[in-house]
């Protein structure tokens, strides 16, 4: 008899026994091949970054008697602290963002704010948009970027669905992006504004944001910015360049034209590496905004398709991690983050293409800026840590806490099935057994 009750003890669940998270597919990470696929992606980027910078940069150097190497050396040592960052944040990314998305936001802007401030901002080519000296010179707009995405992320995930509007939920975080718009532009940066705007608005969009509101807001967004193109006379005439780059090809025409003769002349598959002849004193800027130009002329349309391939890979990996993301917030800021990427590329390789007017925003990865290529590794670790946890992990474990408070209590109330077995006499049965 003891026995047999020892054995029926074993066999009935333990009410609030904690439980562990199930082996098999729901307990695997939520997206391993993207995972994997993304990590190679960005070091293949990377590694592209360095040799076209150095390609592109290299030449100048060598002929004023300077150093060669000197882009390359800033960007390899900027590369290594920032995979160092996307190795720390592929571990703890997403727990530090959920927590610390407020007053990361809160940061950024003071830091944008401290940039105006003479003597505290340094100004490069009539722009003030950089804080600190020499090559630790850190540009407090492009954490802004992400800051907002995560910021964005956190508001409309603790949001119910039908709340999500632009005049519900929504509203801070228009506010901030509002804000954070008008110092950005301040400086004057509009390609990072306009770089802000898009990522906000695929924000809100994968949030389910109303999508007649977001046409609206679109379309207000769209008038401001022509208005705000035709109050500067140097933003003028880079439209006016890109209307008709004939029109002024020593001036605002210039650097558009310079960029499509070295894309026209590197042909299917390009002049050769480091044999470019528009990088030098041509085309300005080339390890920076031009870089597409300096890879179209040496590797030619081969390279360029190339390296939109990698780009389309980083985005489908991004996307698909959110997609597969259960927890609201890592959905959310996997889609923006990857939104974040997508839209700054596609505004770098549209005015290096002549199809849009020139905004001097970088390619992400590959162009020379410490501040932007920490900031991308960065939330490219975010994406990684999300892609690299377990399913079940990602759950809000509700239902369990207050089973769990429940059990502590002894107010558990039984299940539907055992209430019907009560009824039907199967408790007595079952008290008989037991007490033989």
């Amino acid at each position: 008899m003891g026995t047999r009750g020892r054995r029926d003890e074993r066999r009935q669940p333990a009410v609030g026994r904690r439980r562990t998270a199930p082996r098999g597919a729901a307990a695997r990470a939520v997206a391993p091949l993207e995972r994997s696929l993304l990590h190679t992606v960005t070091l293949c980027l990377v590694a592209a970054g360095a040799v076209m910078v150095y390609s592109a940069s290299s030449a100048e150097f060598a002929i004023s008697a300077g150093d060669p190497a000197f882009f390359l050396k800033r960007y390899v040592g900027f590369g290594v602290v920032g995979l160092l960052v996307l190795f720390v944040a592929s571990r703890c990314g997403l727990v530090v963002a959920r927590r610390t998305a407020p007053l990361a936001l809160l940061a950024a802007l003071a830091l944008c704010v401290a940039v105006l401030v003479p003597g505290i901002g340094v100004s490069v080519n009539g722009a003030r948009r950089w804080i600190g000296a020499g090559f630790l010179q850190f540009q407090p707009s492009e954490f802004l970027k992400l800051a907002l995405v995560l910021y964005g992320a956190h508001l409309l995930a603790r949001a119910r669905p039908h709340e999500r509007t632009l005049g519900g939920a929504a509203l801070p975080f228009l506010i901030a992006v509002a804000v954070a718009g008008a110092l950005v532009m301040a400086q004057p940066d509009m390609g990072t504004t306009l770089v802000i705007c898009a990522a906000a608005g695929s924000l809100l969009f994968a949030a389910g944001v109303p999508l007649r509101q977001l046409v609206g807001a679109l379309l207000v967004l769209a008038l401001a910015a022509t208005v705000l193109a035709l109050a500067e006379p140097y933003r003028r005439a880079r439209l006016t360049a890109f209307l008709d780059p004939s029109h002024d090809p020593t001036g605002a025409g210039f650097q558009t034209i310079q960029a499509l003769i070295a894309i026209g002349s590197g042909g299917p598959f390009g002049v050769g590496l480091g044999e470019s002849v528009q990088k030098v004193f041509y085309l300005p800027e080339a390890h920076t905004d031009m870089i597409l130009a300096v890879i179209g002329e040496e590797i030619g349309l081969v390279g360029i398709v190339g390296l939109l391939a990698l780009y389309l890979a980083l985005v489908y990996c991004g996307l698909q991690v959110a997609r597969r993301s259960r927890d609201e917030f890592t959905k959310l800021a996997c889609a923006g983050i990857t939104a974040l990427i997508a839209s700054q590329t596609a505004l770098n390789f549209a005015a290096v293409l002549g199809l849009a007017p020139l905004t001097g925003v970088p390619l992400p990865l590959v162009s020379y800026g410490s501040s932007s290529l920490l900031t991308m590794l960065c939330g490219i670790g975010i994406v990684l840590d999300a892609a690299g946890r377990p399913a079940a992990a990602q759950r809000r474990p509700r239902l369990r806490v207050i089973e769990g408070a429940a059990a502590r209590s002894g107010s558990v109330r039984p299940s539907r099935g055992e209430r019907a077995a009560g009824r039907s006499g199967g408790g007595r049965s079952v008290g008989r057994r037991a007490g033989r």
